[in-house]
């Protein structure tokens, strides 16, 4: 191979460092006064003091890096004192370090960890999760067991965030003498202390920052002296906060990147650092694409160069070191006490930094950070880091099996160096002190000559050619020694063993390197200077490609160097000193050329590839590397052509005038496509080509070249975005194919007719040019893809493009790497073989299984889109996508649902995110999620309030969700009533009693105490508005949270007179307990999804004094989750003040947050307020008991479920606790601290009681603490006891009830008897029946039924006969009737818990029944005082019978409930207490949860929960807390489940009706049932499926049961994404169906016929006229709405245009109907294929022939295929296909008529017959117009007909003239009766006949021809015309078939094409 001519370049220079940088930095400089004259000593000095700033103040030093988001490059310049970042030459940031007195030793770039990624702030959240304390004995998983907690809050406990490290940030290092600068581009910036002075700093992969520190002379003297080796040089930052850490050395790194590595075991004792005297040279850029990660070192004494590789390995991927190993003493000088301390400092951060230092954060030291050592100080030196061993006796963590290590091995060019010593041993124990995360491998050692030692700071290096060569990754890595003009060229390799080795490959002169991406896409090459100061590029690995410089200023100036490569761009250094930026960029940009250059690196050896390549590149460069397309390709056709020996007389450049060179270019080709120009005189064309070679024997690699431009060109057949450059490589095919194989021009010919003027004939080359390695015909990606869905190709696939070239004896140069020119066909290939699959028998699974594989293909962008593949190639695709359509699988990816149109599916599937979304988010939210705009009702409010002067008030009852309310309850106004009732911040108008007898001092009395009365409901409202409002605020402002103001304040009417209570009037600890509630409700507005709320915020709300709306607020935010963000001192001062209530709210709120986690610091919180918790319990802690109350709970709640014995054992000995018996003021608490104590011993052991001895225990304990000491079943009576039975008993019931919850214990139940005589109903209270009833029930779970039936059998037959008595009328014992009016509503209160938010109608009209009996009465007066009793009794019952009721129909709304609770509500006049109107104001919120999006659950959870928010202990006025603590009535958050299921259009995000079909379990059947959402479903635990089938939207199926994606996606965010189909309207739009577009009045009855047969449509038709019209209502699709607004509306002037617009009409009408927006597309292409056909006059268009081809693919597959493999036919299934038969058949019917027009030409007739004998057809330019007319239409007919090629035509026909001439006898002749007479025959007729259907059968064979294949009709003609020459008009003997053996007839099949 001839060297290369060099070539000539002429680039654009700019100075660089950047001209603005440049000046900034010497702005202050005085450059015209010259510098002072300074000593040696003075410079010795000051280099000292400098560091390794080598140079004076003034120098510049700059890096650069590339920056992957604008694409430009980052150049980072400095001084001493400044640092400038600049960006594409613009200066973005600038530093000034004058004020820190220290100067610039070095800048860089670089990703480091983010801080926050390494230290977080210590909360109550990461203490739970990096606690390593666990109950292991508690919290063992029983799957065995069922589950405490329901579906939701087990998802958000399996989806809570943990300590995920954030991404490396990218940042800005700059280092002075002992400081370190970090900014980070997100403008965080940190300070820290340097130990040492950095000498230069690199990048490293995958983040991190290398440093090498100066090494002092101390050192070295000292290391001499002790014999110890000098402590290391290299070191590794990776964040701001931590130390730097050291690079340690492996005996090998195993495994390559992305996959994890890991590190060679060895037999060393000692870990070993990088040496201390290697001064790295080079390390690989990270971001710069290499097989493995490079650093060059060069140790200056020893002279050794080496390469390693280096990896980032984890401290947590290392193996651990279990010996503690010995410590040795560490030397003077790094201790800080020696002469070079004062460079070893202290790790601090600087103050002016956002991150404080640690004293004043009170942040742990160093040592408690995460991965740190325990004895890390903040005051640890270099030294302490360290510790070397000077013993050797420390273990090596990864040592194995001992054995000597490896010596590298010596180039052989060395042999005769002197001796080098070994390398020392540098040992240190780096799991003791310091993290290494770092660790390197020696590739290579090379001894260098000792100038090239002596200058190492000259000495660079570089990575180039980094590619795949066939058979695995490498690169190479260039060293230059420029002292000794030496480039070292080393090969990088990987091997077998997954390790990297390096060898030498080349050793070459040079002065100067740089890579650069200059020749190749993928792949860098190596800029060299030589010695003779002459440019070279080393490419294709070391082939060189001479450079010459044409600019005229470099005329006399030398290249001596090169810096700061940069993509293609890289600086020149001059002799003079300049240092200019210039571009070398000669990547092909036109996608040919790189497809073509691509093809041919696969198909050619390495020499002659390189060749090619770089006579391209010389050829382009004489057109000034312009980027145009034929400046661009046609260089590629002149190289072909020189290095393959040939010669283009007809070349571009042979054309004399204009004129004629403008019928050469592709804007001549462009005329011929409008109608205009195309009537225009045009250039005459040129002449024909002439093809030679240059030698007498062809070149053997034109067969190769022939084959990849060949594949190339089918390549862009399959894209209609690529059809354009066809014109430019099919006529280079056909020239080169002339010389070879004939037949592949005939083949071409037929597709594009302008490709070559002539048709060659079968004698046109000799045979020994033939290369038979070629099929005949040529390989055609057509016909095998539709033998592929035929399942008819029995080819045996090719798995790589790569793999071609060994079929002609090749082995490829792979010199672009593995790019796969053929990529995008390869895999449409392998889509049509799953399509085609015979293995799979279901259509809709084949369909499946080749959308899934196109999607992959898609999302990896190595497959065009359906879009953009011709009609026929995208038909089969697109009838795939929509059986995928009909029934998607549920298990695909978004990506999948979106390519098969189904967004709906698509937003289910990527709405999924970290926290829940609870039910119902808002359209504005869907469009802007970061921030919620307004709506119009809401600026209106603002507006009104900001004209009033009260700009941010809020009444604390707004939903903020009216379109779901409009949609939910969208026929009454109940929601707003609702809203009005329960609103507590404005003033209530009331209506005044008028008794004009009474005075006005006592009306006004009158009305007072009406006020008064006003005010208990008002302070009870905030409660239920609790409920009603609840997670109704999604998104937090960083304004502050407004809590709603109680205004007492009423309006009476008709005085129209405000009315305030009077002071003193309401207790202030009433209104306390009021603002309590008043801040939970307002707190629990916050939805538990709102991700803004951190401890900073709610700090921020704190208010100076603690407030009991606060508490309030604090408990709110731990009931949704929020307090697990609060920092631990934020909690300590909420604690410190020891406000009653705010420790209640916080206490409380802590262990909601935390429930059912055993969290051990909220335990430990808990503790310190808690007596009981401690180990000596009688402390006094001067802590109220209501807040000791409060910690019990918490210890419930934080241990629900856990069964922790310890806890447990605490709660049950405080129920009984001693010193709660005696009276006095301090115990006044006493029921509710008992109660506590039972609840939450109960929360503990939820559900969890079993007959092992200790619950046995225990159940024993609760008995005797229900009855008394000494209870004996059998007796029934108590005996004598140390504890008061009356406060025990109850909490003892509850704990009982809750310890054996659902465990059908029949023993225990009857442990809680209910009397049944009036003596022993007399010794009980008749509240504790209740309690009794309730307990037994639940205890009993599975006998609980909505049945009266149950009901009776819960009360004992005595008391239910007497009270069937009382109801006839009788009087019976006031004992009995207690207990009734007690029983009935606790038995009703267990089936409300059963039945919690199911809506059951049974249990509903049981509720109903007997609160309408209770409500009766509950108002009847008597002035008896035991009819008072009663009546209070009944009363309680109401208000828990209500409760239960609303607890039934919880989110519901329903209108009844709502009817007797706004009669509730009405009556405050009535002598009604504080507890009635909570539990009416509980019944109203649970109705309207959540504003309807809310229900409740039935977990074990959720039970005690609700048993405890709902506990039936009313107090008479707000500030009783002594039975029950209050804030407990908020726990019933917990229990709240968002199972509102949502259904919202996808395309419009609007909340639709859409009716579903449900499948839950229902015990061991399955129960089915059909609702309309939006509505309430089961609990998801029960929830099987639901299915959407309605024909109004898009079906399909939420397989819940067997997919944990879909529940998991339910459980998220509730809603189901629904696609409307577009010929319907929503069910809010049209309730009954009546108005679609199937029923739409006038509709065209022929709007199919119109598109099979435009021609004939009436323009008469009205209905073409409104499609425009309500097309939007059908459809909001941009593409419908803009195609029916533009080409449907009936304004057309012409007949052309009015068929048109019809023909659009009807289009878009069948593409509506049948919601198929595809077809649109396809009928306007198919309308312009009918228009296409090349007529007489206009006698040829641009790429026809693909064209027709492309419609008789469809045609056939939708003939011959569909019905069979795609129509689901044979599944019973059918399915009519996207396009109509008919429609396709008739634009083929008026092609072949225009066709048929031309048949009879008689000059078309003479091609046929010159074609038909294979004698080829002259050039048309220089004949006559007919004549060159009738060649386009032969070709047309050609390919129309499917005829054989010419050269097969030719042997068919003397074929058949031997076959008749042997078979044809007269029928007298002997052969007729002879022995072989079935070998003859005398009926010349049937003779014909059967030759004739042997040559349709061998002639479609032998074209590997799709569909019906060569027509009878062109069988016949061709035929005659044999005869016609049989005739005379050919009158010649057997012609010859250019070499088409009989062999290669027979293997005329699809075998040798690619498999794809």
């Amino acid at each position: 191979m001839q060297p290369a001519l060099p070539i000539p370049i002429a680039p654009s220079f700019s100075p660089k460092p950047s001209l603005a940088a440049r000046q900034f930095l010497l702005r202050d400089q005085n450059v015209s006064q010259a510098p002072p004259i300074e000593s040696e000593l003075l410079k010795t000095i000051r280099a000292a003091v400098r560091g390794s700033r080598a140079h004076s103040d003034t120098a510049i030093t700059s890096v650069t890096e590339p920056n992957a988001i604008t694409g430009t490059e980052d150049e980072l310049s400095w001084n001493a004192h400044h640092v400038v970042l600049c960006s594409g030459g613009i200066i973005r940031r600038r530093w000034d370090f004058q004020s820190e007195n220290q100067p610039v030793q070095w800048a860089c770039f670089g990703y480091l960890e983010h801080p926050h990624s390494v230290y977080v702030t210590p909360t109550i959240r990461t203490d739970q999760q990096t606690d390593d304390f666990q109950d292991h004995e508690f919290q063992i998983p029983d799957s065995t067991q069922r589950p405490t907690f329901g579906p939701f809050a087990r998802l958000k406990k399996e989806s809570k965030p943990g300590k995920a490290p954030s991404a490396p940030t990218h940042a800005v290092l700059i280092f002075l003498r002992s400081k370190g600068k970090i900014f980070y581009t997100n403008g965080m910036e940190y300070t820290f202390d340097l130990p040492f002075i950095v000498r230069r700093a690199w990048p490293l992969f995958p983040h991190g920052v290398a440093v090498q520190r100066i090494l002092e002379n101390i050192e070295l003297e000292e290391s001499k002296l002790t014999g110890d080796p000098p402590l290391p040089t290299i070191f590794a930052i990776l964040n701001p906060i931590s130390e730097p850490s050291l690079v340690g050395l492996a005996a090998g790194l195993v495994g390559f990147d992305p996959a994890p590595i890991s590190i060679k075991q060895s037999g060393l004792t000692k870990m070993q650092s990088l040496p201390a005297q290697e001064h790295v040279v080079w390390i690989a850029p990270p971001r710069q694409r290499l097989a493995d990660q490079i650093m060059v070192t060069l140790d200056p004494e020893t002279r050794r160069l080496t390469v390693w590789r280096y990896a980032y390995i984890p401290s947590k991927d290392l193996p651990k070191n279990p010996s503690r190993p010995r410590v040795a003493k560490a030397r003077q000088s790094m201790t800080g006490t020696g002469p070079s301390s004062a460079h070893l400092r202290q790790s601090s951060i600087d103050p002016r930094s956002p991150v404080l230092p640690r004293a004043s954060l009170d942040l742990p030291s160093l040592a408690a950070l995460p991965g740190m050592p325990s004895a890390l100080a903040n005051t640890a030196t270099m030294a302490t880091l360290m510790q070397y061993q000077s013993s050797g006796d420390t273990m090596f963590p990864f040592s194995g099996v001992a054995k000597q290590p490896t010596p590298v091995k010596e180039p052989s060019v060395d042999k005769a160096a002197p001796a080098v010593p070994p390398d020392p041993d540098y040992g240190f124990d780096a799991n003791d002190r310091m993290k290494v995360v770092f660790w390197a491998e020696k590739l290579y050692t090379e001894i260098v000559d000792g100038v090239d030692a002596v200058d190492y700071r000259n000495v660079t290096a570089s990575a180039f050619d980094a590619r795949w060569n066939g058979q695995r990754e490498g690169a190479l890595v260039a060293i230059c020694l420029p002292k000794t003009q030496t480039l070292i060229i080393l090969n990088l390799a990987r091997g077998e063993n997954k390790m990297a080795s390096a060898q030498l490959q080349a050793r070459l002169h040079a002065i100067a390197i740089a890579s650069i991406h200059a020749t190749r896409p993928h792949s860098n090459d190596l800029l060299i200077v030589k010695p003779d100061h002459s440019l070279a590029l080393l490419t294709h690995g070391t082939y060189e490609l001479p450079l010459q410089l044409s600019h005229q200023n470099l005329s006399s100036l030398k290249v001596v160097g090169l810096k700061d490569a940069f993509g293609a761009s890289v600086a020149l250094c001059l002799e003079n000193g300049r240092v200019l930026r210039t571009t070398l960029d000669f990547k092909a940009k036109f996608l040919l050329t790189d497809q073509c250059l691509s093809m041919m690196a696969l198909m050619l050896p390495p020499d002659f590839f390189f060749a090619l390549h770089a006579t391209y590149l010389l050829k382009w460069s004489y057109r000034d590397f312009s980027r145009a397309s034929s400046d661009t390709f046609h260089p590629f056709v002149e190289a072909v052509y020189e290095v393959l020996n040939l010669e283009d007389s007809s070349g571009i450049f042979s054309l004399k005038t204009p004129w004629e060179r403008l019928a050469a270019t592709r804007s001549y080709d462009r005329t011929l496509d409008d109608p205009v120009l195309r009537g225009l005189k045009r250039p005459p064309a040129s002449s024909a080509p002439t093809i030679i070679s240059t030698e007498a024997k062809l070149h053997q690699y034109l067969g190769p070249v022939l084959c990849g431009l060949h594949l190339v060109a089918q390549e862009n057949m399959v894209s209609i975005r690529r059809h354009d450059q066809l014109p430019l490589l099919v006529p280079l095919i056909c020239r080169l194919a002339l010389l070879i194989r004939p037949e592949w021009v005939d083949y071409w010919k037929r597709l594009c007719p302008d490709a070559l003027d002539i048709w060659p004939k079968s004698t046109h080359i000799p045979e020994e040019h033939l290369d038979h390695r070629l099929p005949v015909p040529p390989l055609d990606f057509w016909s095998l893809a539709f033998a592929r869905l035929e399942n008819t190709a029995t080819t045996s696939p090719w798995t790589n493009t790569w793999k071609l070239a060994s079929q002609f004896g090749i082995t490829p140069s792979f010199a672009f790497g593995q790019v796969d020119a053929l990529i995008r066909m390869r895999r449409l290939h392998s889509v049509f073989v799953a399509m085609g699959d015979s293995k799979v028998e279901d259509s809709r699974k084949r369909a499946e299984n080749a959308i899934h594989l196109y999607s992959q293909f898609t999302q990896a962008a190595t497959i065009d889109a359906i879009e953009d593949l011709p009609i026929g190639i995208a038909a089969p695709l697109k009838e795939a996508v929509r059986t995928s359509q009909l029934s998607p699988s549920g298990s695909w990816s978004a990506a999948v649902y979106k390519l098969i149109g189904r967004t709906d599916l698509a937003e289910g599937v990527s709405s999924t995110s970290d926290v829940t979304i609870e039910g119902y988010r808002s359209i504005k939210d869907y469009l802007s999620p970061t921030f919620r705009r307004l709506s119009v009702n809401e600026q209106v409010a603002k507006v009104g309030r900001s004209a009033g002067g009260d700009i941010r008030t809020v009444s604390g009852v707004e939903l903020g969700m009216k379109d779901f309310i409009d949609i939910r309850f969208g026929h009454d106004r109940r929601v707003e009533e609702v809203a009005r009732m329960l609103c507590s911040s404005t003033v209530t108008t009331i209506k005044a009693s008028e008794r004009p007898e009474v005075s006005e001092l006592d009306q006004a009395k009158e009305h007072q105490m009406q006020v008064i009365r006003l005010a208990e409901r008002i302070l009870a409202l905030p409660i239920g508005r609790a409920l009603f409002t609840f997670s109704s605020v999604p998104v937090v402002t960083k304004e502050a949270y407004l809590i709603p103001k109680l205004e007492f304040a009423a309006r009476l009417q008709p005085q129209n007179m405000i009315m305030v209570p009077e002071a003193g009037k309401i207790p202030v600890e009433c209104t306390a307990w009021g603002e309590f509630h008043n801040g939970v409700a307002a707190g629990l507005r916050l939805s538990s999804a709102a991700d803004k709320v951190e401890s900073s915020w709610i700090r921020f709300n704190k208010p100076n004094e603690l407030t009991p709306e606060h508490a309030g607020f604090l408990f709110a935010l731990g009931l949704t989750g929020h307090l697990q963000e609060m920092l631990t001192w934020h909690t300590f001062g909420y604690l410190t003040p020891k406000h009653e209530l705010t420790s209640i709210g916080v206490l409380l709120g802590l262990a909601a947050s935390h429930v059912g986690s055993s969290n051990r610091h909220v335990t430990k919180l808990i503790a310190v307020h808690t007596p009981a918790l401690l180990p000596t319990p009688s402390v006094d802690l001067n802590v109220p008991l209501l807040t000791q109350s409060a910690g019990l709970m918490g210890i419930g709640l934080l241990y629900m479920g856990t069964k922790n014995r310890r806890m447990a054992e605490v709660c049950i000995s405080q129920i009984s606790r001693k010193d709660l018996v005696q009276p006095d003021l301090s115990s006044e608490y006493k029921e509710a601290y008992t109660l506590c104590s039972a609840l939450a011993f109960g929360m503990i052991m939820l559900g969890k009681g079993s007959q092992t001895p200790a619950d046995a225990d225990l159940l024993v304990r609760l008995s005797v603490l229900v009855h008394g000491e000494g209870y004996n079943a059998a007796e029934d009576r108590p005996g004598r006891q140390d504890f008061d039975v009356t406060l025990t008993s109850p909490a003892a019931t509850m704990a009982l009830a809750l310890m054996y919850l659902k465990t059908e214990r029949q023993d225990v139940a009857d442990i809680l008897t209910i009397p049944d005589t009036v003596i022993a109903l007399d010794r009980i209270q008749p509240n504790m029946l209740l309690l009794r009833s309730m307990a037994k029930a639940l205890i009993m779970w599975n006998q609980i039924t909505p049945k009266s039936g149950w009901l009776v059998r819960m009360v004992p037959d005595a008391i239910n006969k007497a009270m069937e008595n009382r109801f006839k009328g009788v009087a019976v014992e006031d004992s009995f009737e207690l207990a009734y009016f007690n029983i009935i509503p606790g038995c009703l209160f267990a089936l409300g818990l059963k039945y919690a938010g199911t809506a059951t109608e049974e249990a509903y009209v049981l509720i109903i029944r007997y609160y309408d009996m209770f409500a009766q009465l509950a108002f009847t007066n008597g002035p008896a005082f035991d009819h008072r009793i009663k009546r209070a009794a009944i009363r309680d019952g109401l208000n828990l019978i209500s409760i239960a009721l609303n607890m039934v129909m919880a989110g519901t709304g329903e209108i009844n409930c709502l009817r007797r609770l706004r009669y509730s509500y009405g009556m405050y006049n009535q002598p009604i207490r504080y507890g009635t109107h909570v539990a009416n104001h509980i019944s109203l919120g649970l109705l309207f949860l959540g504003g309807g999006r809310f229900t409740l659950g039935t977990s074990d959870a959720a039970i005690a929960c609700m048993v405890t928010a709902f506990f039936p202990r009313f107090p008479q006025v707000s500030s009783d807390s002594k039975t029950y603590l209050q804030a407990l009535r908020h726990l019933w958050v917990l229990a709240a489940e968002p199972r509102c299921l949502i259904a919202r259009d996808v395309d419009t995000k609007e909340v639709v009706y859409l009716p579903v079909k449900i499948k839950l379990k229902d015990g061991d059947e399955v129960a089915a049932t059909q609702m309309i959402s939006p509505t309430l479903i089961p609990d998801l635990d029960r929830l099987l499926s639901i299915r959407v089938d309605t024909p109004r939207y898009w079906p399909f199926y939420l397989d819940i049961a067997r997919i944990p994606r879909h529940k998991e996606s339910l459980l998220r965010s509730q809603t189901l994404y629904v696609k409307r189909r577009t010929a319907f309207l929503s069910y809010m739009e049209d309730p009954k169906g009546s108005r679609s577009l199937f029923v739409r009045s006038g509709s065209a009855i022929g709007d199919g016929a119109t598109l099979d047969f435009p021609h004939l449509t009436s323009m008469d038709n009205a209905s073409t006229s409104d499609l425009h019209q309500f097309v939007p209502s059908f459809s909001i699709d941009t593409f419908f709405l803009s195609f029916a607004d533009r080409l449907c509306q009936n304004d057309g002037v012409t007949e052309h245009e009015k068929r048109f617009q019809a023909y659009c009409h009807a289009a878009l009408l069948d593409s509506i109907l049948q919601d198929k927006s595809w077809t649109v597309q396809t009928h306007l292409t198919l309308h312009r294929y009918r228009h296409l056909a090349p007529s007489v006059e206009s006698h040829r268009t641009r790429l026809f022939n693909i064209h027709l081809l492309d419609l008789k693919f469809m045609t056939d597959f939708y003939i011959r295929v569909y019905d069979k493999r795609f129509s689901g036919r044979s599944e019973n299934n059918a399915r009519s296909p996207l396009v109509r038969q008919s429609t396709l058949l008739s634009v083929l019917h008026v092609l072949d008529a225009e066709l048929d027009k031309l048949r009879d030409d008689p000059t078309f007739l003479r091609q046929v017959g010159l074609y038909a004998h294979g004698r080829g057809i002259p050039a048309f330019a220089h004949l006559s117009g007919p004549f060159m007319k009738a060649t386009y239409v032969l070709s047309w007919y050609l390919l129309r007909n499917q005829v054989p090629l010419s050269a097969i035509l030719d042997v068919l026909r003397q074929l058949a003239s031997t076959s008749r001439e042997r078979s044809f006898v007269t029928p007298e002749s002997p052969e007729l009766s002879g022995k072989n007479a079935s070998h003859y025959t005398s009926d010349a007729r049937l003779l014909d006949a059967g030759i004739k259907e042997v040559l349709h059968v061998t002639g479609t064979t032998a074209m590997s021809s799709f569909g019906s294949g060569w027509s009878a009709k062109s069988l016949d003609e061709i035929v005659e015309a044999w005869g016609k020459g049989r005739g005379g008009e050919t009158g010649h003997g057997t012609s010859q078939t250019g070499g088409l053996s009989a062999g290669d007839f027979a293997s005329m099949d699809v075998e040798m094409f690619v498999e794809f």
